[in-house]
């Protein structure tokens, strides 16, 4: 299993790149539907400086919507079979965690990673690959989804926090923190932070 979770963007390119095969050409499936109920004008922007930050480190990425793939796990599983990994971007977590589990995405990873595959994802997409999503309703608005799912994949033993320390949302992560602390161990990840998995 290869994953690279973060709370913005890639702090550590080196980790990343040392994900992949070297000297070779990697394309990425850029997943963005977390972003999904948010408008253009606030998207837009995260969508494309997270495009800029994958192609800077020499990858190519094209977009993959996970909203064609609900109930349809096979079709997805060959779908992002032709990449080398995944990028999974902040936004919504509920509404994201939601849209995972109707298109069984877990299972489909653990047939990837048999493949070296690489799921990479920040802010959200980083939270959905720990243990619990309770307490990231302090941050994120439960509503967008059409049902809340608590459980997140599990690909680390611990629920992920993202964006600690940031000064503007100190009192929101605190309690978020309590919160998530209640269901397990916590990661608190701030913006410079990673985590990095890479077991062969």
């Amino acid at each position: 299993m290869k994953l690279y979770l973060s709370s913005v963007g890639i702090p550590d390119p080196k980790a990343f790149r040392g994900l992949f095969a070297p000297n070779q050409t990697h394309q990425i499936a850029l997943i963005t539907d977390a972003w999904d109920n948010a408008p253009t004008k606030i998207s837009a922007p995260h969508i494309e400086a997270t495009r800029r930050a994958i192609q800077s480190e020499g990858f190519g990425c094209e977009f993959i919507d996970l909203s064609d793939y609900r109930f349809k796990p096979d079709h997805l599983g060959e779908a992002l079979a032709q990449y080398a990994g995944a990028w999974v971007t902040g936004g919504n977590t509920f509404y994201l965690n939601w849209l995972l589990t109707e298109c069984n995405f877990s299972e489909v990873l653990q047939t990837l990673f048999k493949n070296n595959f690489v799921y990479g994802g920040e802010s959200a997409g980083a939270v959905v690959a720990g243990t619990t999503l309770h307490g990231i309703e302090v941050l994120d608005n439960i509503l967008e989804a059409p049902h809340a799912v608590w459980q997140g994949m599990g690909l680390v033993p611990y629920g992920i926090l993202p964006h600690w320390g940031e000064a503007k949302d100190e009192l929101y992560l605190k309690r978020a923190y309590r919160e998530m602390e209640q269901f397990g161990n916590v990661r608190r990840l701030a913006n410079d932070d990673c985590i990095v998995v890479n077991d062969n």
